[in-house]
């Protein structure tokens, strides 16, 4: 469960929609961004959305007037992939392995 992990990760928020959840998608249209702002009676300015995706997590909530942060994974991946191997690579040094 997603607020699970993010409560363990001590990440709290006032609420969280997840598209799987209530039946609106994010495509398309947006109808998940509209749904958000009716049930958190808000102006679209007052969300912030988070994603990996760049259309669907931040081109069209931009365009529904959302704060949207797009926050590419592979990118992600790659720096904790070679942060990973460079400290294998000083550990291994430090150790006269290499």
């Amino acid at each position: 469960d997603i607020n699970f992990l993010l409560n363990k990760n001590n990440i709290l928020l006032d609420d969280l929609y997840v598209s799987s959840s209530v039946g609106y998608t994010k495509t398309g249209n947006g109808d998940l961004f509209s749904y958000v702002t009716e049930q958190e009676n808000c102006r679209p300015s007052e969300i912030i959305h988070i994603g990996d995706n760049y259309l669907t997590d931040f081109i069209i909530p931009q365009k529904k007037g959302i704060n949207s942060i797009h926050v590419p994974v592979n990118k992600i991946r790659n720096f904790i992939y070679k942060l990973y191997t460079k400290i294998i690579q000083i550990i291994f040094k430090k150790r006269n392995f290499i």
